[in-house]
Order: C-alpha cells, then sequence, then structure tokens
C-alpha cells in the first residue's frame, strides 16, 4: 500500500491512487464534459482487459496521465489520509467512481433480491472509491459538487436527480451515470433471464461483477505527477497544454494566463478562481457547456483585441489566441513588458462579459432574464434565434453596447432595434452572408469597448502604440459611430424597395424561377416574420398581445404552414401551382399536431374546419373559404408592406 505525502512521479494502479487518498476537484478546474462514446470507450476497454484476463493474457491498459497538487494530510477520525487538488484528470477519475458506484449498486441489488451474502465486500469498495468515515473521497468543488453528491454519495436514480438540474455539466454527470448503469442492467440481462431466480447463476453473475470492479482499478494503470503548490501547478497545465493534449480553447487560455500570472509575480490562485467564476456564469444554463465558454473567449477577444479568427490570419504569429498571448509580446508573452497589465485587464473583462453572454446567445435565456422588461425592443433579440451561424457576427458588437451601457439601457435597446433590421432584411431575407460589414463591426466594437481608456492604459495593457488598439475618445460618440455604420449599411446592401421586392418573389423559400435569388431557406426566419405580423395584426389590444407567446416559445409549438397546401390534390391547386404555391401571401403558422391532421388537406376544408374559427389573426382574417392566385398575391403584398414599416430605420 502507497503512504506517502507526493506520488513522486510513478506509474500506478487506479487502486493504488486512491489509496488513502482524499481528492478535490478546484473550483477553477472545467466542469464534467464526458460524453456518451468517452464513456463507452471506458467501458469496452474494461470489458476487453477482463475478456483477455479471462483467457489466460497479461493485459492492462494505460488510462493516461494523472496532475495532483499535495495539500498535506487530513485526519478523519481514527486514520490520516493525503489530500489532493486534481490539476490535471478529474474527468477520468469522476467517471470511474460513477462506474464503480454503478457496480456497488448492482451488487446491492443481487444482495436485496436473492440473498444477504451477495453484498459481501461492497462496503471495503464503498470506504476506498465513494465516502469513508464520513469523508467523500472525491468532492467536484464546482456546480456540478450537489449533482454528483445526489448520483454518487447518496446513489440517488439518474432520472430522480435530472428534473431541478439546471447546468450543462450536472447533465452531463446524470447522463454519465444513466449510460453506465443501462450498460449494466444489459449485463444483468445476459447472465440473469428475466424472471431467473436461479441463485447460482446470480453468484456467477456476482463474480463476474466482482471482477469488473477489480479490472476497472486493478488494471488501469496512470502516471501520476505530483506537486507541490499553484505556481507549480500552472507551469505544470502549460507542459500539458505544449504537449497536444485535447484541451479547450477555454482550458488553453486559462492555462496560459494562470501560468504567466505565476510567472510574473500574481497570484495563480486568484486567477484559478476567477476563472471558475467565469465557468460558472456560463455553464449554470442549460446546454451551455465547452462551446459556450469556446464561444466566449473568441467573441470576447474581438472587442478586446481588435481581432477576429479572419483577422488574425492576416497578421504575424499564431492564429489561435492561448498562442498569440504566449508568442507575441502585444499580449501575455511572460517575457513582454506590463504583461501583469495585460493578464489583469483580460481576466477582469472576460469575467464582466461573461456575466450577460449567454443572453446574447440564447435569445430564450434572454427573455427569461430579462422577461419583466421584455418590451416589444427587447423582444427583438428573438430574431438572433433564427439563424445562430450568422448571429455570432452581430455578438461583438452587443457586447460591447452592453459593456458600456448595460442591456436593459435605451443605448442598447437601440443598437439592437437597428442591428434586428439589419439581420433581418439581409441575413433572413435577402439570404446573404455578413462578410461586407463584419471587420468594420468588429472594429467599431472594439473601438467602443476601450472607449473613455487613456491611450496610455491602453499602451500599457497591450504593450504596444499601436493605433489598432485605440478606443473611442467617448462612449457616445463609438456608440454613434456604431450607429450610423448600421444605417449605412441597410441602405447600401437592401434598401426598401429591394426589400420589399424579395417578399414578392415567385417562391420565398427556394428561390426558384428568380435569376441569382437562391430563397430564405430559413423556415426560422419565415416564421419569425410571420409571428411578428401576427402581433402587427393584434395591435391595439393589449390583451390579445399579452396572450401572444414569445417568438422562442412560440416556435416550439407551430410549423410552416402552406395555406393551399404544396402537394394539393388535382382541383384544389393554385393555379399555376408551381409559380404561386411558395409565395409569402400563402404561407402562415399552424400548431404542430394540427399541422400533421390538416396539413395536406383541402384549403377549403381546413378553412371551414381550422382558420376561421383559430385564435390567430393571421389565420382567421383569411378572406373566406374561396382561395385564388390573386388573393395570394394580394396578401403577400400586406405581408410586404408590413415588413416593410416594421423592419425600418426609423422603426
Amino acid at each position: 500500500m502507497l503512504l506517502m505525502n507526493k506520488f513522486g512521479d510513478n506509474e500506478l494502479e487506479v487502486a493504488d491512487l486512491f489509496s488513502r487518498s482524499i481528492f478535490k476537484i478546484p473550483r477553477y478546474q472545467r466542469e464534467y464534459s464526458w460524453n456518451k462514446k468517452q464513456i463507452n470507450d471506458l467501458i469496452n476497454d474494461i470489458k476487453f482487459i477482463y475478456s483477455r484476463k479471462e483467457s489466460g493474457a497479461n493485459v492492462e491498459h494505460y488510462f493516461g496521465n494523472i496532475v495532483l497538487e499535495d495539500r498535506g494530510k487530513v485526519e478523519v477520525k481514527t486514520e490520516n489520509f493525503n489530500k489532493f487538488a486534481i490539476v490535471d484528470g478529474q474527468q477520468r477519475i469522476t467517471t470511474i467512481t460513477i462506474f464503480v458506484k454503478c457496480l456497488i449498486e448492482e451488487i446491492e441489488w443481487l444482495e436485496s433480491n436473492y440473498n444477504d451474502g451477495m453484498g459481501k465486500g461492497i462496503g471495503d469498495w464503498r470506504n476506498k472509491y465513494i465516502h469513508a468515515q464520513g469523508e467523500d473521497r472525491l468532492e467536484l468543488g464546482s456546480i456540478s459538487q450537489d449533482v454528483y453528491k445526489k448520483l454518487v454519495i447518496d446513489g440517488k436514480e439518474p432520472d430522480n436527480v435530472s428534473k431541478g438540474v439546471e447546468h450543462a455539466s450536472g447533465s452531463k454527470l446524470v447522463s454519465a451515470k444513466k449510460e453506465i448503469s443501462n450498460r449494466v442492467k444489459e449485463w444483468r440481462q445476459d447472465h440473469l433471464p428475466e424472471d431467473s431466480r436461479d441463485a447460482e447463476k446470480a453468484e456467477k453473475y456476482r463474480e463476474y461483477l466482482n471482477n469488473i470492479l477489480k479490472v476497472s482499478t486493478n488494471d488501469l494503470k496512470v502516471t501520476v505527477k505530483s506537486i507541490d503548490d499553484m505556481d507549480e501547478a500552472a507551469r505544470m497545465f502549460k507542459v500539458i497544454n505544449n504537449r497536444g493534449k485535447d484541451l479547450t480553447t477555454f482550458d488553453k487560455v486559462k492555462s496560459h494566463i494562470v501560468y504567466a500570472s505565476s510567472r510574473c509575480g500574481l497570484d495563480a490562485k486568484e486567477k484559478y478562481k476567477e476563472f471558475g467564476e467565469i465557468v460558472r456564469n456560463i455553464t449554470k444554463y442549460e446546454d451551455c457547456g465547452d462551446d459556450m465558454l469556446d464561444d466566449l473567449i473568441n467573441q470576447h477577444w474581438i472587442v478586446f483585441s481588435g481581432e477576429s479568427s479572419h483577422i488574425r490570419t492576416k497578421r504575424r504569429g499564431p492564429t489561435h489566441i492561448d498562442k498569440r498571448m504566449a508568442q507575441l509580446s502585444d499580449y501575455a508573452d511572460v517575457d513582454s513588458k506590463n504583461v501583469r497589465e495585460f493578464i489583469e485587464s483580460y481576466i477582469n473583462t472576460l469575467k464582466q462579459v461573461s456575466e450577460y453572454y449567454v443572453s446574447l446567445r440564447r435569445p430564450n435565456v434572454f427573455a427569461n432574464e430579462y422577461g419583466e422588461k421584455f418590451d416589444k425592443d427587447l423582444r427583438k433579440m428573438q430574431a438572433f434565434s433564427t439563424h445562430s451561424s450568422s448571429a455570432k457576427y452581430y455578438c461583438p458588437t452587443m457586447i460591447s453596447v452592453a459593456y458600456n451601457y448595460g442591456i436593459e439601457s435605451e443605448k442598447f435597446v437601440r443598437v439592437l432595434s437597428k442591428l434586428e433590421v439589419l439581420f433581418v432584411r439581409y441575413n433572413i431575407v435577402k439570404k446573404e452572408g455578413t462578410d461586407p460589414f463584419r471587420t468594420n463591426f468588429n472594429t467599431l466594437s472594439h473601438n467602443l469597448f476601450w472607449a473613455d481608456v487613456s491611450e496610455a492604459k491602453i499602451e500599457s495593457i497591450f504593450n504596444s502604440k499601436k493605433d489598432r488598439y485605440k478606443g473611442a475618445e467617448s462612449p457616445r460618440e463609438g456608440l454613434e459611430r456604431i450607429v450610423e455604420e448600421i444605417d449605412s449599411r441597410v441602405e447600401e446592401l437592401i434598401d426598401d424597395g429591394e426589400f420589399e421586392e424579395y417578399f414578392l418573389k415567385k417562391d420565398v423559400l427556394e428561390g426558384k424561377f428568380e435569376s441569382g435569388y437562391a430563397g430564405m431557406r430559413n423556415k426560422d426566419g419565415i416564421m419569425y416574420i410571420l409571428h411578428q405580423y401576427e402581433r402587427y395584426l393584434r395591435r391595439g389590444s393589449d390583451t390579445e398581445l399579452n396572450n401572444l407567446n414569445s417568438y422562442v416559445d412560440f416556435k416550439e409549438d407551430f410549423e410552416l404552414e402552406h395555406l393551399v397546401p404544396k402537394n394539393a390534390e388535382s382541383g384544389h391547386k393554385l393555379s399555376p401551382h408551381d409559380k404561386n404555391k411558395n409565395r409569402i401571401g400563402n404561407l402562415a403558422f399552424i400548431g404542430k399536431a394540427d399541422n400533421k391532421k390538416w396539413g395536406n388537406k383541402p384549403f377549403k376544408e381546413k378553412y371551414n374546419k381550422l382558420y376561421k374559427n383559430s385564435s390567430y389573426k393571421v389565420l382567421n382574417r383569411l378572406n373566406g373559404p374561396k382561395i385564388s392566385t390573386k388573393k395570394v398575391q394580394n396578401r403577400g403584398e400586406k405581408i410586404a408592406s408590413f415588413a416593410v414599416k416594421r423592419w425600418s430605420l426609423g422603426n
């Protein structure tokens, strides 16, 4: 048995790693993120080792590197344990404890269903890997700890825990236990046919589970590096990063910033904590994990440094943000002058942006966070849920305005309203990319971000006198330049006449019959326009407006509807049908259940049974049970006229 304050550099079994050790995952670490594939890869490896050992082969499996920060000894009742913070390897160690817990629970099931002797020995497994003498063997020092405790320490079923989970990492833990439990239940079916009360087969299954437990702890090998303090932890992160470990952009940036902090005399532990706050700000929302953290890093870098990804490819040095920081003297090169100023400014601004970033990228979160003031102007954020790949290019501008004025400010509402006009006109209706204005928007967003900061301060932060880092003279001047840029781009790229013309195309969906037009091809975008048209038709009635769900809720229950079905039967078609079925005047929305029931019925039947008594004015204001090409054209002209007014710069 290994009894020492530090492991040093050793190749050990997982069992040795846990012997007399208590682990804590610090708050600054990334949250649990393993998915089904990684979990099943581990289980399959364990199964493979087991099958080889059964055939007499001497086999073991390398489980990777574990880096631990030594935190001394801790007395647990009558015993002394070594306490370690996990610097690298938290995903693997967490998964192993979940796996062991699932096997223990399966043996407990055997004991309760067959005989008391089945559970012999599981107390030792529980003490060594789960909980011993009032002390958890592993603690997740993060927002996931409560979920981990319920699943692993308390042994609750995943389905009973999932209901209260509100963050991505907790959901990952629930999914991990559920996936492992399901695999174990498959083994049960293999060994114990349904309704079998065969005690001999149950005993053999118990032996199988015990052997799997031994394989998962005695035949998985790890290389352990134990270090003394936070500064060395930061250096190890740097080493791990440089050897090509599969880390996220967020992890790599955190790794370098903490490493640079320790090199220049800043408190590395404090910087870890600040990154932990950033992680919590993002991952407290459902389905917001590594991808959203990486998005934050990339979008913040645009407003912070003025560099987007396509700009970085044109400039000297590496294109990856973490490597630019490490290798260019303008940023967090550990040997550069004023690296402390850069680090402090970078983390402080990143933390501030993280507080509202998810709201800017997820309109449903925006609606929940600012629901009390979710008026007609703030509702315009919902447009950006229709085309996320294009919407991200508008994000730096929103970040910068929110950073200077706040999301609920009149200034933010003003810019949001104008951005929505450009987005709907150009990205949804004209269906074009953002290249013509992306660079200018990013530059102006950077200028506003640093408005009112002295040139001397900016030169100190970036260790440079280059003009590209300088901010606007004042927030007001920076804001007005953004507003002017939006206005000019709307007028230049899609004026009122062209905008209205797109609505009157013969095929707004796929762009058939029109040279040079590929159609909107975005049903969510068309649904947003029709949802806004419904609001327009309800004008004057606060009650009716209040009864209409926000678009982000509405789109969950409704689908795009062809009034005259696109596959209408003979005798019920428009004339000519192909050139009119996809006009905007033949499009509406319908509940998903109604669409399944009525979708391909003739217009007259749908009107009498569904449309005329609908609570939605887009449907109940249709002009009678007869429809024609002329009526479709007239209705389209009304929608086009509404759109020009609704998405005008002065609205």
